[in-house]
């Protein structure tokens, strides 16, 4: 009966204030207060914890009068109301999909038998509900720092020590919990989340440039490489020194001091440049680089973008499920709007399977499970990760977002974190920059690549589009053609008003596809539906029929998130997308401003004609390079159906099975790569056809080494590849590889004097002319050599002996080795050993080493008379099971002293009046004592062993 009540006593109250100067909001709060009264009773606030954190349970007056000036009300239901129930009363803020904050009290008489309570709200609202858990474990004289948006034209809000602001409208403060409804009371604070700690998104490195056409553009387009384009890393700094991104670091000044191996992976997906093997190759690979460090999660200043040209932002990070439009989603699509050209590229997440803690779709495992605020943004590009064959692993984070939008928009490869897929989607974004700054003499905006690579998408998981993987796997081939095929339109549009596009089919078009996308204006914080804009896409063809674009449920419900895609009218997103299957003639696509209060719009469409009946071959690309012996993944786009037969040639006349029964739909067939040196054609055989690849090539991968590494020059060597005609050796002396010499030989004398790098590789040249595989590439510093020595250790054995080991890099006009041991401060040979050909590993026996430590080291002499001298190695003697040796002597700071046997034995040190300056315990055949705190004299080491001393020597501290 309370809410039949309550429901007379609203009706009966807005009469009275229709015949009198009342102040509504006043009595509706008598009014609610009345109800509260009733309603706890049955509601006991100890256990709601949504009615303690934001109803007003004790002084109704404050929410009243607050700087606000507004009562908005704490309603829960029974059951889900539905958005459009919920609008009537003006939805504030969603906090579950039972609680709301709503500007009314739910009136309608069947509405309010869903109402479990209204109360009062209480300012908390505009804070997130992870920064409210952090208060409530916090004692009332505790602090809390925090982040804030400020109302810039009020001025800066009390209760708090504002510590640092940012962009004039967002402040890190820090305020004590007792203080704390008096500060979120004030107007001039918008809203306040916590600050919280990002974590990267990556589980173990990988890389696959084939499945999103990567390798295919880099092959078919070989001067789209992202020159001339920056890109930024906003997380901790890579290694600016790695050899696949050596020299293309541009500073900020914004970059962390934390040096990072997940930024260096996500720096090399993105323009690696190739240099340390085929894997080192990213998407770019000759775009710069430059960092900004993600501990501020707000966009960075855009001067600092303009000043440096950077005009893409990659963000592999998370701060855990975050399911509300807060203040980073609302800067990010402020700066888009504003910047047009700035393209931020987002990670989804790792939390796939995971269920929100908060928000409308909370305690619904596997859904709306992005890891950031940021990633609820309009205007940003989020990527899912999928595996090698477009599935999507469980942990890839999946949407819709807060209010129901599509997140993430696209996926790509992403198998180890979905880190992977967000530097593998800017890395093709970047790509597409340049394509377009190719054509056109400009960056293009930020909105437009991004509704490309949503229309050039491959469509995966359900059809046309879902919550998990969007609008489809990102397809760089297609995208970089829809840009040279100018494939794309703008315009504007106002309230009510809009524009209409003609676009004739080409004949044979088995679908068309058209997407539309417009940089929204940002919504206010905590706003409970993003979109601002709104503007309506369908398409009609010449008989008059009209296609909507393509809508998801939001309703919060797995089964409802997890439906099939209809046509319809859609309210939510600032990306749309119709589909026509066997269209003709000229279609119109008609685009108009439902409502746009903040217009007019500028909006961008894409359209794709996918033919009726095709087959392309995608991987190898033409000209490619494979390591013969590898697996690859073969791929290919079809629309035919059922199954062929593979086959390989290496003369493009006499055919190899590779595989019978192949399914077409798939795509794809792993293939182990023939050990040949030769040019290599496919061709997929179906019952009517044959579809033969362009050739490709397959070589041996070469095993590069170090012979030596001397003060004057280097030596490298590699096994011979068989029917090679010569050699290509390649070395990194700026950014990029470059050929350092042609050679018929096996190996190569590299002088230090005239040649500055010391990064380097080789392919081998078959006997048409052209080059194979690249060596991983080495540095030569870095394997360990001296000059010629790989290594000479020195093994004391049972008998008093040292067997000496020596392993050469090269013979290379090596005569002889002599072999020599530290005697009376001066090396004295042992005796001598001719080099033999092709024998690189020597050993010989000391029969009479020293007691004690002996030093070795062998002089190899030079066919020319040279010497050239190795390190040592050492080698310690003990005649006796009770032998013991003390050294160095005299001694700076640390005595090492050796022992035959592990007993635990008492040392103490005396000095030379007989004063006990140490004692301790040791056990080990080796142990190192410090004396760095004893002052210089003359001082003795004794051994006592079951009271008995076993050891005693005079030794001197420097």
């Amino acid at each position: 009966m309370v809410p039949l009540i309550a429901l007379a006593l609203i009706n009966a109250l807005r009469y009275i204030i229709s015949m009198r100067h009342i102040v509504a909001r006043s009595l509706l709060v008598l009014l609610l207060l009345f109800l509260h009264l009733q309603l706890s009773a049955r509601q006991q606030p100890g256990t709601d914890t949504l009615l303690k954190r934001y109803a007003n349970l004790i002084n109704t007056k404050a929410v009243k009068d607050s700087g606000d000036n507004a009562v908005f009300y704490l309603v829960r239901f029974r059951v889900y109301p539905g958005t459009g129930a919920l609008n009537r009363y003006g939805i504030v803020k969603v906090l579950n999909r039972l609680y709301f904050i709503l500007q009314q009290p739910v009136t309608d008489t069947t509405l309010l038998h869903n109402v479990v309570y209204t109360y009062p709200a209480n300012n908390n609202w505009k804070s997130s509900d992870q920064l409210l858990r952090q208060l409530e474990k916090l004692k009332d004289h505790d602090s809390l720092r925090l982040q804030l948006t400020l109302d810039t034209s009020l001025a800066l809000p009390e209760w708090c020590h504002i510590q640092r602001i940012q962009a004039k409208r967002f402040a890190i403060a820090r305020v004590r919990k007792q203080d704390w409804p008096q500060f979120i009371a004030q107007a001039a604070v918008r809203s306040a989340d916590a600050i919280r700690q990002p974590k990267t998104e990556i589980i173990i490195s990988g890389n696959d440039m084939t499945l999103n056409r990567v390798s295919t553009v880099q092959q078919l387009y070989p001067n789209l490489q992202g020159a001339n384009m920056t890109v930024s890393l906003k997380e901790n700094l890579f290694d600016t020194a790695d050899t696949d991104l050596t020299g293309r670091y541009a500073d900020a000044g914004l970059a962390s001091d934390i040096i990072d191996s997940h930024a260096t992976i996500m720096g090399t997906l993105i323009a690696g440049a190739g240099n340390s093997g085929p894997e080192g190759k990213g998407a770019a690979p000759q775009a710069r680089l430059s960092s900004s460090d993600f501990a501020n999660l707000l966009p960075d200043d855009a001067t600092v973008y303009g000043r440096l040209g950077i005009r893409l932002q990659n963000h592999s990070y998370g701060t855990g499920i975050e399911n509300y439009y807060g203040a980073e989603a609302m800067a990010y699509d402020q700066q888009i709007v504003a910047m047009d050209t700035m393209m931020h590229v987002f990670s989804s997440g790792n939390d796939g399977d995971q269920a929100a803690p908060d928000g409308i779709y909370s305690g619904i495992p596997g859904w709306a499970n992005l890891s950031g605020t940021y990633k609820q943004a309009k205007n940003v590009l989020v990527a899912g990760g999928t595996d090698g064959g477009n599935l999507l692993p469980v942990g890839s984070a999946k949407g819709p977002a807060y209010d129901g939008r599509v997140k993430p928009e696209l996926a790509a490869y992403g198998l180890d974190g979905t880190s992977n897929a967000s530097a593998l989607t800017s890395g093709i974004s970047t790509l597409v920059q340049d394509a377009y700054r190719q054509q056109f003499g400009q960056t293009p905006p930020a909105v437009l690549v991004k509704t490309i690579l949503i229309n050039s998408a491959d469509d995966i998981g359900n059809a046309h589009v879902d919550y998990s993987s969007g609008y489809g796997a990102v397809n760089a081939l297609l995208a970089i053609n829809a840009v040279r095929e100018q494939r794309f339109r703008s315009g504007s549009a106002a309230n009510g008003s809009g524009q209409d596009i003609a676009l004739t089919v080409p004949a044979g078009t088995g679908q068309v596809k058209i997407t539309l996308g417009w940089p929204d204006p940002p919504a206010a914080e905590n706003a409970p539906k993003a979109l601002v804009n709104d503007l309506d896409l369908w398409v009609t063809n010449a008989a008059g029929n009209r296609y909507e674009p393509w809508i998801l449920s939001s309703f919060p419900d797995a089964d409802s998130l997890q439906a099939p895609a209809r046509r319809g009218r859609d309210t939510l997103n600032n990306t749309e997308q119709v589909t026509i299957d066997n269209p003709s003639g000229v279609i119109r696509v008609h685009i108009s401003g439902a409502s746009v209060p903040q217009g007019p719009q500028p909006f961008y469409i894409s359209y794709q004609y996918t033919p009726r009946s095709y087959f392309r071959w995608d991987n190898p690309a033409p000209g490619s390079k494979l390591a013969a012996g590898s697996t690859i993944p073969l791929r290919w786009a079809t629309s035919r159906t059922g199954t062929g037969t593979l086959y390989y040639s290496l003369d493009s006349v006499r055919w190899n099975t590779i595989i019978l029964g192949q399914s077409l739909a798939e795509g794809t067939y792993s293939w182990q790569v023939p050990d040949v040196f030769s040019k290599v054609w496919l061709r997929m055989l179906l019952n009517d056809t044959a579809y033969v690849s362009q050739a490709f090539y397959v070589s041996p991968a070469p095993e590069l080494h170090v012979g030596f590494d001397c003060t004057d020059s280097a030596m490298l060597y590699w096994p011979a590849i068989p029917n090679a005609s010569g050699y290509e050796v390649y070395a990194l002396t700026g950014t990029h590889l470059s050929v350092y010499t042609r050679t018929n030989n096996t190996s190569v004398i590299i002088p230090k004097a005239t040649v500055g790098g010391t990064w380097f590789t080789i392919s081998a040249i078959h006997r048409d002319g052209w080059t194979g595989v690249q060596a991983n590439g080495l540095d030569y510093r870095n394997q360990g050599l001296s000059c010629y020595v790989s290594a000479l250790l020195a093994d004391p054995q049972d008998n008093q002996r040292v067997v000496l080991a020596l392993s050469l890099g090269s013979l290379y006009n090596l005569r002889t080795i002599w072999w020599e041991r530290l005697s009376a401060g001066s090396f004295t040979p042992l005796q001598s050993t001719p080099v033999s050909s092709g024998v690189t590993d020597y050993t010989i026996t000391d029969d009479s080493p020293q007691q004690g430590i002996n030093l070795y080291r062998v002089r190899l002499e030079t066919t020319d008379g040279r010497m050239i001298l190795s390190d040592t190695a050492s080698a310690v003697i003990l005649t006796d099971e009770n032998a013991f040796f003390l050294y160095p002597n005299p001694v700076p700071n640390t005595l090492q002293l050796l022992s035959r046997s592990s007993t635990e034995r008492l040392c103490r040190i005396v000095d030379i009046s007989g004063r006990e300056v140490r004692r301790l315990i040791v056990t080990n055949t080796q142990e190192s004592i410090d004396v760095a705190g004893l002052a210089p004299g003359v001082y003795v080491l004794a051994l006592y062993e079951g009271g008995k001393e076993v050891f005693v020597r005079k030794w001197v501290k420097l």
